[in-house]
């Protein structure tokens, strides 16, 4: 008596080995399979006649592979996945506020640069927004940082380092430069409000932004302060 062929064949009474079917991809089959099994979440098989559960592959990073999956897919824009092995497309993680995720298949969230920031969860723009005057962002910022009062920063500023002692003539309460009005002065530096700002002292003038009173001319005079 002959030997029996184990095979995967849905119907019964196959009479020679070239009647079993050969295992589909996205499955796998035992011996004496009836029915091809397929490949657990998480894993895929692009090619037939895989014959036990290890010969599916594993997902790689950045794509999810659902149950009998035969091509892994990649992760949609504004998510990403660091790992091997994911199971679904709910598996891969939206990007955090600070970074972005732009194209399908990301396995590492791509960074805000220094200077810019992103409050997004799951963003897929291409580029951060640029930091504001008066603040700064680090890499991967979700929000910008305020320079302390008394300071001042230029837009796309990257570091604390960045905000600047205000500048005599001038006050800095939010991290912003404004010039004394018309008729004031300020002498010092790290001003923090508008009191900072003192009136031009009788028998002078001064102009906005003025860090030193400038006296009025020979023949000239001027009786009152604030001038």
């Amino acid at each position: 008596m002959t030997g029996v062929q184990t095979c995967a064949l849905p119907i019964s009474g196959a009479e020679q080995a070239n009647e079993c079917l050969a295992c589909p991809t996205g499955r796998y089959c035992p011996a004496a399979t009836s029915m091809p099994v397929l490949c657990p979440a998480g894993t895929y098989r692009t090619e037939q006649s895989a014959e036990v559960s290890t010969s599916c592959d594993t997902c790689p990073a950045g794509k999810y592979c659902i149950e009998g999956t035969t091509t892994p897919e990649p992760c949609s824009a504004g998510r990403y996945s660091a790992s091997a092995g994911a199971t679904s497309q709910a598996a891969c993680l939206q990007c955090p506020p600070g970074t972005r995720c732009s194209t399908a298949g990301m396995t590492v969230p791509t960074n805000c640069e220094p200077g810019t920031y992103l409050g997004t969860l799951g963003a897929t723009v291409d580029s951060c927004t640029a930091c504001e005057a008066g603040k700064y962002c680090p890499a991967a910022s979700a929000t910008p940082t305020a320079c302390p009062a008394g300071t001042y920063s230029a837009a796309s500023s990257t570091a604390a380092s960045s905000c600047l002692d205000c500048r005599a003539g001038k006050y800095c309460p939010l991290g912003l430069e404004i010039d004394c009005a018309a008729g004031k002065y300020n002498p010092a530096t790290k001003g923090v409000a508008e009191s900072a700002c003192l009136p031009c002292p009788s028998g002078h003038y001064c102009v906005a932004g003025t860090h030193t009173p400038e006296p009025c001319a020979a023949g000239k005079y001027r009786a009152t302060t604030g001038a």
